[in-house]
């Protein structure tokens, strides 16, 4: 009885709202240009006769279920022999829902707010004639799976418990593709973009032989240039319009001939790494509602404002964010193998690990203060070789190979960086701020050999960026040979001044979460996502002490039931933290100006680790408190 008259109203409902449509449908005509027949065009009278047929075939069914008749127990009885297949009434539902959030997605995005270019004209104007009919599409498939998860709600527990990947594939697939489409299409033309002043300076590094050893000691870090290298093309590139901070915010995105190639390729790259992070932590999470929850943190984490805008900058930020979240999918799926396989490790793993090894390899050389997660990295990799139980149980050849590939990475970028000019300006950044303006401070450099004169104290004014110190040629050859080691001598003999000052800038540091190289007009979706990226792209200075005391508590919570794959996952976030705490002393204390850009090399990583952590903590919690013989299959198993 209860399906009966669930499916009357389902039908009624239906044929109701497909009125409602239909005439909202013809409700404005089409331009005169395009009118064909009654003042409207070709492609809306085809919709609207398909409209029509649908709301014919529902007016139909409603009549019948109310006249009564053997059909509508039939349909039921269909309905519950489909019900009894393994996963075919979830996959449905699923496939219901990921319809209609698509549909829906598509609704907010191409709105004119969102697509006022011309590239995207056609598609705007057939989604606004066609909206009636889309929307009633959506009500149908949310109709749909309300009605079959009130007629089939034990089934539905059941199919989650014995089989979780008939929920969690169709949502992640759904939920990508609505990020997907959020993402390529919500900021408008993915062409336009913005050049900074260090856009010149990558363009011409890109210009130098690949073979090289200039390459490698340019003025831009290899990754950057390597990209522009291969995306420039025949005509070369041409910059339009090029930004500062100081005027960002009167400045609006625009065509770069040439550059829009790199901007087109700062989207793809971001969509494929962040996507692949999702789906990585869901993964790894157990239950499957927390699976998608993960994933879904992840997906609105990457598609914010406040991580997009930087696919339309054209510096190393974009590239520099996509790779790590590359390199942190890798990292937990490694991990977890490792941990899984023992001392004999899958010919998947290993492909793994050297893709692993590639990532991290054009991530450090992407920016130069991310070179500082090796030392960190060989660290982690090294102590448990140290432990003779967990030694036993390690691949240890392994475990020493990737030891001696990130020594080495990290031994060639520090000679390259040395050989470049690339920390030469950041040097004389800090020596303006942090040293001339003390006379103890300039006494401790000038006993390790730096050329004191009244013209360099003279620039202890100076804002910054000063071109008059290669003037001072004595000054300069002291800089080449001995200024970045005397630098890190002056911060380790007054450690308290060194940590101090990082300590007392951390709430400045996490105070802004978005580009300052460009004005976004106003546009109610990406406004929208713009505020929900706020709480996930935190501006509270606090979030390293949460990340910390996340990180040690999802370790401890690791140990019970010695769950290996759990403590494997626990160790990379200790990894996590540590390298990010790395990252930051370091682009803290390289360069006094532009610190806040400097220093997201470590504040992004925190941001999305603090989410990470959270989700992970109480899907551990969930997985303590239930019974070791749970029916739940994990994904990570498949």
């Amino acid at each position: 009885m209860t399906k009966t008259i669930g499916f009357r109203i389902y039908f009624l409902a239906a044929a109701l709202e497909g009125m409602v449509a239909f005439v909202l449908l013809f409700r404005d005509r089409s331009m005169e240009r395009n009118a064909w027949f009654l003042g409207y065009s070709a492609p809306r009278l085809v919709l609207g006769a398909l409209t029509l047929a649908a709301l014919m075939f529902f007016i139909w069914l409603a009549a019948r279920s109310f006249l009564g008749g053997p059909w509508l127990t039939n349909i039921g009885e269909r309905l519950d022999r489909q019900a009894s297949r393994k996963n075919r009434l979830l996959i449905v539902s699923i496939s219901l829902l990921a319809t209609a959030l698509t549909i829906v997605g598509a609704l907010i995005l191409f709105s004119p707010s969102l697509l006022s270019q011309a590239l995207f004209y056609p598609l705007l104007v057939a989604l606004q004639r066609g909206y009636p009919a889309l929307i009633w599409m959506v009500a149908l498939a949310i109709q749909s799976l309300v009605l079959l998860v009130v007629c089939y709600a034990d089934t539905f527990r059941r199919e989650i418990l014995r089989d979780q990947r008939a929920l969690v594939i169709p949502a992640l697939t759904a939920m990508i593709t609505l990020a997907a489409l959020l993402r390529l299409f919500a900021s408008g033309d993915p062409v336009l973009s913005i050049a900074t002043a260090d856009t010149p300076n990558i363009i011409q590094s890109s210009r130098i032989p690949l073979l090289s050893w200039d390459f490698l000691t340019s003025n831009r870090t290899p990754t950057i240039a390597l990209i522009y290298k291969i995306l420039e093309p025949a005509s070369g590139y041409e910059i339009a319009r090029l930004s500062e901070p100081a005027v960002a915010g009167t400045m609006e995105l625009a065509f770069n001939p040439g550059l829009h190639r790199v901007a087109i390729a700062q989207l793809v790259l971001a969509m494929l790494c962040w996507f692949a992070l999702a789906v990585v932590v869901a993964r790894h999470l157990v239950n499957p509602f927390l699976k998608i929850f993960g994933a879904l943190l992840v997906l609105v984490f990457a598609i914010s404002p406040q991580l997009t805008d930087w696919d339309r900058v054209l510096i190393s930020e974009s590239i520099s964010f996509s790779l790590f979240a590359l390199m942190l999918a890798l990292s937990l799926e490694m991990s977890v193998r490792i941990a899984r396989d023992g001392r004999r490790l899958s010919l998947c793993t290993k492909l793994l690990a050297g893709t692993w090894l590639i990532s991290l390899l054009f991530w450090v050389f992407s920016r130069d203060s991310n070179s500082y997660l090796l030392p960190v990295t060989i660290g982690a990799l090294g102590v448990p070789l140290l432990i003779p139980r967990l030694r036993r149980q390690l691949p240890t050849r392994a475990v020493l190979v990737l030891i001696s590939v990130a020594g080495l990475m990290f031994a060639f970028h520090s000679i390259t960086l040395n050989r470049s000019d690339r920390w030469v300006n950041p040097f004389l950044n800090n020596l303006i701020h942090n040293v001339l303006p003390y006379e103890h401070r300039v006494a401790f450099f000038e006993r390790r050999g730096m050329p004191v004169s009244d013209e360099l104290l003279a620039f202890q004014t100076s804002r910054g960026n000063e071109r008059g110190f290669f003037k001072l040629p004595d000054f300069m050859e002291w800089v080449y040979d001995r200024g970045a080691s005397t630098y890190a001598l002056f911060l380790m003999d007054d450690p308290h001044w060194t940590f101090a000052m990082l300590l007392s800038n951390v709430d400045y540091l996490f105070s802004v979460n978005t580009q300052p190289y460009f004005y976004r007009p106003p546009n109610t979706a990406l406004d929208r996502l713009s505020s929900l990226g706020d709480y996930l792209h935190t501006r509270a200075g606090s979030t390293i002490v949460l990340a910390g005391a996340l990180t040690l508590a999802f370790l401890v919570m690791a140990f019970p039931r010695r769950d290996r794959t759990r403590i494997a996952l626990g160790y990379t976030f200790v990894w996590l933290l540590l390298s990010e705490l790395a990252m930051l002393f370091v682009s803290f204390h390289g360069d006094t100006l532009g610190v806040q850009r400097h220093t997201l090399v470590a504040v992004m990583p925190f941001r999305l680790s603090l989410w990470i952590l959270a989700v992970f903590m109480v899907d551990r919690a969930v997985s303590l408190a239930q019974p070791r013989h749970t029916s739940i299959r994990q994904l990570s198993e498949v």
